[in-house]
């Protein structure tokens, strides 16, 4: 990357979201407002922005929101769908279709992950989903869980990997 440039800023100020990429828009989905130290207010408010040539990013518009607060949560695009996993107090797994026009379905509610998982990480490799790590309210994980996901997009069961990360920290 030769630099950085500034682009159009989110409606409102937020941090410990969760970003995607689905086609040539981008969401930002939920996250926590801190104001003067105190906080953080949680969000989920969902917004979308269209990217244009070069990367330059459009307007930011508001879509539909989460089912609940998020805050340091994951997520990712799959099967034209965006899967929402964990977050500070939550174990639940949410998706959305990504309608043509960039707008999302209404968000349904999918097989919870097996505990808490706060600030893990989330990838996707062909059709299965993982999640590492992260904060399950009293402590840092080193555990790994995965899941397929069906033809439509939508995360099954989760199992518990054998190999575990090797520290957690």
């Amino acid at each position: 990357i030769p630099s950085w440039t500034v682009q159009t800023g989110l409606p409102q100020n937020l941090a410990q979201g969760a970003a995607v990429r689905s086609g040539n828009r981008i969401y930002y989905l939920g996250g926590g407002v801190w104001t003067n130290g105190v906080g953080p207010t949680l969000s989920k408010k969902v917004y979308m922005a269209t990217i244009g040539s070069g990367g330059t990013l459009g307007s930011w518009s508001e879509v539909t929101s989460l089912p609940i607060d998020l805050l340091g949560h994951q997520a990712v695009e799959t099967g034209g769908r965006i899967v929402v996993t964990g977050g500070q107090g939550s174990n639940r797994v949410f998706n959305a279709v990504v309608n043509g026009d960039g707008t999302l379905g209404g968000w349904s509610e999918t097989t919870n992950l097996p505990k808490i998982l706060n600030r893990a990480a989330l990838v996707k490799i062909n059709s299965t989903l993982i999640t590492m790590g992260g904060h399950d309210g009293s402590s840092y994980l080193n555990k790994v869980y995965t899941t397929e996901i069906d033809g439509g997009g939508i995360p099954g069961s989760w199992t518990a990997s054998a190999n575990n990360l090797p520290a957690t920290n």
